[in-house]
């Protein structure tokens, strides 16, 4: 029996703040704050041949085949983001900027159960083995984003 999660990052948003030093026409900074995703989750359990035939011995002769279960969901969790760049002044109203950050979010601890119905739970129940199964799991996100932009100042200072 085999568990797996994935998970797709389909939004982030960042409130972050800087501080740098200037040296002409370059700033250098830090940056940090705090960060919030949605994340879209997939949880998927799969019976292999070799499972069903070692908790049914003969079972796959009997037409019994491997099976599967699989869950989805979407949550928001808030994280933290921190990184550095750089910005550079090409004209008073015109610069360009390149910034790398890391953004992580808290581990999710879980549980998530196959409960075994039909055919294949009726036979496990005779066989007197348990009619399901759970599988406990941590989910860790992170990701490393790199930005560049070209900033326009609308006016003078």
């Amino acid at each position: 029996m085999t568990a797996t999660v994935n998970s797709h990052l389909s939004s982030i948003y960042m409130f972050k703040g800087r501080s740098g030093i200037v040296m002409d026409n370059l700033m250098l900074y830090v940056t940090g704050g705090l960060a919030t995703a949605r994340f879209n989750t997939t949880y998927s359990t799969a019976a292999t041949a070799g499972f069903v035939a070692q908790a049914l011995p003969g079972a796959i002769g009997f037409g019994l085949t491997p099976f599967g279960a699989t869950a989805n969901f979407t949550e928001t969790r808030w994280g933290w983001v921190a990184g550095f760049g750089a910005e550079y002044a090409v004209t008073p109203n015109i610069t360009i900027k390149s910034e790398t950050l890391y953004a992580s979010f808290p581990d999710r601890d879980g549980t998530t159960t196959v409960t075994y119905v039909g055919g294949i739970g009726a036979l496990l129940a005779a066989a007197g083995l348990p009619g399901s199964r759970g599988f406990n799991f941590t989910q860790s996100d992170s990701i490393w984003i790199s930005k560049i932009g070209l900033n326009f100042r609308f006016g003078g200072y």
